[in-house]
């Protein structure tokens, strides 16, 4: 049986529904996971969600965030990764060479390469010894706001497209309680990246071509590159599945 929800995500307000048998099963006895382990460590934790773009884990996220504070649950706030992406003035200034080609960052915005994985390692070793302020992206703006989110809370889940990928995003890790991977198959988010983006463009053809150059090499590189969840959620664009102790 399907709820509704409302909940405000990135300035917007969200009308999103959630399947009773998933919040009994799958997102209630994660959060009393997740709280048993803060209990355990006696201190503040972080907890990772990675996900694909366009499989709603910002919308989740707000949502778990709301269903802890019905289950008790109080100590717990949500952050996304997205104010870390380095700001438009980094990215119209500077180039990446790659495959033998240069790259300017602002045509590939989103991607792993444009986000600021050294400044996130600070923000996260920094939190570790008392409160700690973070940027958050504003879809106002389109840019980073530096220093607008006080992490406060002893259990913090933090979201982001990239957080299990390897190389240097790999040291993150070592802030990180728990790992958790949202998979889908790519089509299942297809069609809501493309919807997305047209509310940006003025054809629909423009929202097809950025998918096909942007958010399409976004979503292989999270559902292929992503390392060994603690716990991997699979979302058939409807329901939850989870599994444990991967």
């Amino acid at each position: 049986m399907l709820q509704q929800y409302d909940f405000e995500v990135n300035g917007l307000e969200v009308h999103a529904q959630y399947d009773s048998d998933d919040v009994d099963k799958v997102f209630r006895p994660l959060l009393e996971k997740i709280q048993q382990i803060q209990k355990e460590a006696g201190k503040r934790i972080f907890v990772f969600l990675a996900a694909p773009p366009g499989s709603g884990k910002s919308t989740l996220l707000a949502f778990l965030e709301h269903l802890a504070d019905q289950m008790g649950i109080n100590d717990l706030q949500t952050v996304g990764m997205d104010g870390f992406h380095y700001h438009q003035k980094h990215l119209n200034e500077n180039y990446l060479f790659e495959s033998g080609r240069m790259i300017h960052l602002k045509d590939i915005k989103g991607q792993k390469q444009t986000f600021d994985v050294d400044l996130l390692y600070r923000k996260l070793r920094d939190s570790q010894n008392g409160d700690c302020l973070w940027p958050v992206y504003s879809r106002q703006i389109h840019d980073p706001i530096d220093d607008a989110l006080l992490i406060n809370k002893n259990i913090v889940l933090l979201e982001g497209n990239y957080l299990l990928l390897g190389g240097k995003w790999k040291r993150l890790r070592e802030f990180s309680s728990l790992n958790i991977l949202i998979s889908c198959d790519a089509s299942v988010v297809r069609q809501r990246l493309i919807d997305r983006k047209l509310k940006a463009v003025e054809t629909l053809q423009q929202a097809i071509d950025w998918y096909e150059k942007s958010d399409s090499v976004n979503v292989k590189v999270v559902l292929e590159e992503s390392e060994d969840p603690d716990i991997l959620i699979d979302y058939d664009g409807t329901r939850y599945n989870v599994r444990y102790g991967l």
